[in-house]
């Protein structure tokens, strides 16, 4: 079974300190994306996020958030 978990963080520093540390849990590199910085906010689209939740994350991305998905 397999779970996607997606957070919204502040910084670039925080969302790729995140990052790190779940692939330090043995999580491959290529599951877990960082997205972020406001010309980025219809990447969000790639995560296969239900519409509701889709919104919500690009919208904190075009607020100059990060995305850890």
């Amino acid at each position: 079974m397999s779970r996607t978990i997606t957070a919204i963080y502040r910084t670039a520093d925080v969302a790729n300190l995140v990052k790190r540390e779940i692939e330090e849990l043995g999580v491959a590199s290529h599951h877990v994306e960082v997205v972020g910085g406001a010309d980025r906010a219809d990447d969000i689209g790639h995560l296969n996020l239900p519409h509701d939740e889709a919104v919500t994350y690009r919208d904190a991305v075009r607020q100059g958030h990060y995305v850890v998905s």
